[in-house]
């Protein structure tokens, strides 16, 4: 698609590569070549010098090439059949302007020659010259792509494609602008004021059109691309970069077109408007070099084809053109002024002769001229400024002669003419600060001089060649005719003529990562949708299995059998932009109606219950019963009707079959019995029964009742009765009947009585008696030894029980019931006591009712009594009084003469005092001896009993004293002893007794004992 256009552009910018041979660019990287192989190959060799002078012209390569593209499409054009008018026109004016522009160019290749400055002035002309023929190229193109192929991706592409002269334009103007420039920075080199705001000027214009060249470049490189490599190689790329079906031209349109469009319109006029100022502000500077038509040609094919295009647009909207119409007739009106525009530069712009004598024109002269000038002036700017010192050495050295660094200027070019004198150097030693001035104009003068020199010279080399131009324009033509031969060939070899049809896409982003279309429309079951014929083989691509759909791209689709699509709603299936499976329309199951009625059969409930019968639903019938039996089923098919598998058979059952001991009433001439049908049979003698056989739904007959033989009364059985029911037994007691019996009261057991075939019962089971387990255990009562020897305790059994003595009294019977549960008869009766005896001095505390025995009644003495006194209830219902209450005698013990209490009674009272009948002792004063003690008696005072008398001697005193002491020792030992026996005693005694013992019991037996 835009291969032919990128080719163009591809032999364009390899005639530009060829066209810096002679740039300082190329000898740096000669010199680095160099370089690189003295170092790898270790040897020592010379540099050569580079000749720019032969080689490869990059002009004539660029004709060559533009000769190939005009000769392959009339190839193409011939191949397609198409020559009408309008391309009959577009390739006469091709060759018309390729043979002005190759005649014009032939004249100037032979000026470009010199200095570099002086080639680079005529590749800038060139540029110009070539223009048309560039331009018309892509008018060729165009006309021919919408007159012979209006469907192709080629001719979508014309407003691209036509849009890429305007590069050959931006590039055109930026060159002749620089040879413009060049003409009037040497007219104003000598006016040092004027030459500063030119060179501000200078830069503002050359980098305004040179950025106009390299938008307008990368412009119409980004649109080629979009709609001639993505769009076709990759055309679903901008939908997956934006996330969003917008094609990539749209994506153009609305996001890039309308900042670029109004860049490079900006950018065009100021290039339009640099040329208007140079043409009215330099006018003088440029009169030399007859600038009008030049300007006419720069302004014209900028300005022309913008208007030009404004009112196709104007007429299209009166005369409703469509957009290919628009662009055909701007393509024919564009391809006719190139022709004009190519003899405008040939007879007005850029004459290279004067007509009337075949002489170099006056402009080229002048101009030639003009750039002498201008390496003179570089020249000079290039020399650095002498400083003073190196001044005053110079005038020094001018008095004796020339100076050495002087370098002829005319020499140096290497075009110094032996005719010509040669300029004198400047030699003034007496320079002012304005010296460099007048040296600089003085070069300029002499660049002049030299500058005419060289063109007469010119003139004189131009007439000589002229003695030679048949046999040099001979070969120059067999060359060039051998060099359009070459790029033609090598043209048709990369872009054959022949028709190409549009290649498949490199690739395509499809929706992957759902799978392709048979595989999604496998998992989503429930759309029942399903791929048409041709949709593998539209949507495949080589070398993948399978059929995937492209981003933002859509398929129609068939319903799966059984199905169909409602009007307005056709299946189909699209990839978005982010890549997921997008479905629209819908696929509704065919139905086939309600289910058909069968005869004999009725329709499942569980399978007409759902109401929509569609395809694939199968309704199972039930055959009608009794009568009919089978299996039978209606499927809904993919026509839309129902197909009925299987039948209901009428059901018949063969002769009946034999019942024991009875016969069937029964015709055997009747035949095969239909279903439900009963056979009734009739028991033998001593027999008895109803027997029937009744044919069922599966032909088996089903047997109901048999003959019996009949048995008597039900026999007896021990401690059991009959039990039965009297209507079933009342036509008697038949073979195999049962007859249950009940256990009488206290037995327990299952017993049945069976009529067996010989009339005979046969008895099984028994009744055994109820046993009742274990005796109970009574709290308050034991069972009697005798009675619970025995292991196994049956209905009736009698248990005695003896209430626990003494404090229960009675007697407890236990009796084994029918129930197995123990039932007890009788109490034991707990021993009570009366109320509490009265005691002296005392009054009793608590609860005084219901006084059991074991229970001790306190009691609190009186005021000025003391004692701890109890009464506990004993088991013969009498109490049993502990303790008293004695008077309390005051605790200020009485005087003794000759005595004091002894220290264990002196130094503190009892913690209960004195009591009546406690004893007090006393000890006889030094000197004295005796036994004396106070005894508490009964009405709450002291008696004093013994006395101190003086004693004999101190010898008797002390052996009585410890006579006395040893007695007292031993008499408080012995009695100690028998209390304790008597404690002892008394405790065993209570054990037995009773098993309660009053707490405080001995405190009331420490009294008498004292007393004692």
């Amino acid at each position: 698609m835009a291969t032919l256009i990128f080719a163009h552009f591809g032999a364009s910018a390899m005639g530009l590569v060829l066209r810096t041979q002679s740039r300082p660019f190329v000898r740096c990287v000669s010199r680095g070549l160099h370089c690189v192989r003295r170092c790898c190959c270790c040897t020592k060799s010379e540099l050569v010098p580079y000749e720019p002078s032969g080689g490869l012209k990059w002009y004539w390569f660029h004709l060559s090439a533009q000769v190939a593209f005009a000769i392959r499409e009339l190839i193409v054009t011939s191949s397609l059949k198409g020559w009408r008018w309008e391309l009959i026109f577009v390739n006469a004016a091709y060759w018309l302007t390729l043979a002005i522009t190759i005649r014009e160019v032939w004249c100037f290749s032979s000026v470009r020659q010199g200095k570099e400055a002086q080639k680079v002035a005529v590749d800038g002309l060139l540029d110009m010259l070539l223009l048309p023929v560039n331009i018309i190229f892509f008018c060729d193109v165009c006309v021919r792509a919408l007159m012979l192929e209006p469907d192709s991706q080629l001719a979508q592409m014309v407003p691209v494609i036509i849009e890429s002269g305007d590069i050959y334009e931006a590039f055109a103007l930026w060159s002749v602008l620089k040879l413009f420039v060049q003409v009037v920075e040497a007219e104003m080199a000598s006016d040092r004021s004027s030459i500063r705001s030119f060179k501000a000027f200078k830069a503002i214009s050359l980098q305004g059109v040179k950025a106009w060249v390299w938008i307008q470049t990368a412009a119409v490189v980004l649109k080629l691309t979009l709609r001639g490599v993505v769009a076709v190689y990759v055309p679903t790329f901008c939908y997956w970069a934006s996330k969003s079906c917008m094609s990539c031209e749209t994506w153009y349109e609305e996001n890039v077109a309308t900042a670029l469009t109004a860049v490079t319109f900006l950018l065009c006029s100021f290039a339009i408007m640099f040329v208007f100022y140079f043409e009215s502000g330099y006018r003088h500077q440029l009169e030399k070099t007859e600038p009008m038509w030049k300007f006419l040609g720069v302004k014209g094919i900028v300005s022309v084809t913008y208007f030009q295009w404004l009112v196709i647009e104007a007429l299209a909207s009166f005369w409703h053109w469509d957009e290919s119409r628009m662009y055909l007739v701007h393509c024919l009106l564009y391809a006719c002024w190139m022709p004009l525009l190519a003899m405008v530069h040939t007879f007005l712009a850029y004459p290279f002769y004067r007509f009337r004598n075949r002489e170099p024109a006056l402009w080229l002269v002048g101009w030639l001229e003009t750039l002498r000038v201008s390496e003179a002036v570089e020249a000079s700017q290039a020399e650095p400024e002498a400083s003073q010192g190196e001044l005053e050495e110079s005038s020094s050295v001018g008095e004796a002669g020339a100076d050495p660094r002087q370098v002829d200027p005319v020499a140096e070019n290497g075009l110094a003419d032996a005719n010509v004198e040669a300029p004198s150097p400047v030699t003034d030693t007496r320079e002012d600060e304005t010296g460099h001035l007048s040296r600089t104009e003085g070069l300029l003068s002499d660049g002049r001089a030299m500058a005419r020199s060289r063109g007469a010279r010119f003139l004189e080399r131009w007439q000589l060649n002229q003695a030679f131009s048949t046999w040099r324009t001979l070969f120059h033509l067999l060359l060039g005719l051998l060099a359009c031969f070459v790029s033609c060939k090598c043209l048709l070899t990369l872009i054959p003529a022949e028709k190409i049809e549009l290649e498949e896409p490199l690739r395509n982003i499809s929706c992957s990562g759902q799978g392709d279309l048979a595989h999604f429309l496998e998992t989503r079951e429930d759309l029942h949708f399903a791929l048409l014929n041709d949709t593998l083989g539209r949507w495949s691509s080589p070398g993948v299995a399978g059929a995937w759909l492209p981003l933002c791209s859509s398929t129609l689709l068939g319903c799966a059998p059984g199905h169909f699509a409602l009007e307005g709603a056709e299946p189909s299936l699209s990839c978005s932009a982010k890549g997921a499976y997008v479905w629209q329309g819908s696929c509704s199951a065919i139905s086939c109606g309600a289910p058909p009625r069968l005869p004999h059969a009725t329709p499942r409930m569980s399978d007409i219950k759902r109401q929509n019968w569609t395809y694939g639903v199968t309704v199972h019938y039930d055959c009608d019963k009794p009568g009919y039996w089978g299996s039978l089923s209606a499927h809904c098919n993919v026509t839309g009707t129902w197909l009925v598998e299987g039948a209901c058979v009428e059901v018949t059952c063969n002769a009946p079959p034999s019942v024991p001991h009875a016969q069937p009433l029964w015709d055997p001439e009747r035949g095969n019995v239909s279903t439900g049908m009963v056979i009734r049979y009739q028991c033998d003698e001593m027999y008895n029964g109803t027997p029937t056989a009744s044919c069922g739904d599966d032909g088996m007959y089903m047997i109901s009742g048999r003959c019996r033989r009949e048995c008597g009364a039900p026999p007896r059985v021990l401690h059991a009765a009959p039990r039965f029911n009297n209507t079933e037994a009342k036509s008697g007691w038949f073979v195999g009947m049962r007859c249950p019996y009940v256990c009488d009261p206290g037995y327990q057991g299952y017993v049945t009585a069976l009529c067996e075939e010989g009339g005979n019962y046969s008895v099984s089971g028994h009744c055994a008696p109820v046993l009742c387990g274990t005796p109970p255990k009574l709290p308050q009562a034991t069972a009697r030894m005798e009675d619970v020897t025995k292991q196994n305790f049956s209905f009736g059994s009698l248990v005695h029980y003896d209430c626990k003595a003494p404090r229960f009294h009675g007697q407890l019977l236990a009796t084994c019931l029918s129930t197995s549960r123990w039932e007890v008869n009788g109490t034991c009766v707990e021993v009570h006591c009366s109320a509490p005896p009265a005691v002296d001095h005392a009054s009793p505390l608590g609860d005084q009712e219901n006084v059991t025995a074991g229970t001790v009644i306190r009691y609190q003495c009186e005021e000025g009594y003391n004692g701890t006194v109890s009464a506990m209830c004993g088991y013969d219902s009498q109490y049993i009084l502990l303790g008293r209450c004695r008077r309390e005698c005051s605790d200020q013990l009485p005087a003794v003469p000759h005595a004091a209490p002894a220290s264990s009674a002196g130094s503190a009272a009892p913690a209960v005092g004195w009591l009546a009948g406690m004893n007090v002792p006393y000890s006889c004063l030094h000197g004295y001896d005796g036994a004396v003690s106070a005894i508490c008696g009964s009405d709450g005072n002291y008696s004093i009993v013994g006395q101190c008398q003086v004693a004999s001697s101190v010898e008797a005193r002390s052996l009585r004293s410890k006579l006395t002491g040893v007695s007292t020792a031993m008499g408080l030992e012995n009695g100690l002893l028998f209390l304790g026996l008597g404690v002892l005693a008394y405790q065993r005694y209570r054990r037995v007794a009773t098993p309660v013992v009053a707490t405080n019991e001995m405190e009331g037996m420490s009294a008498p004992m004292t007393d004692a």
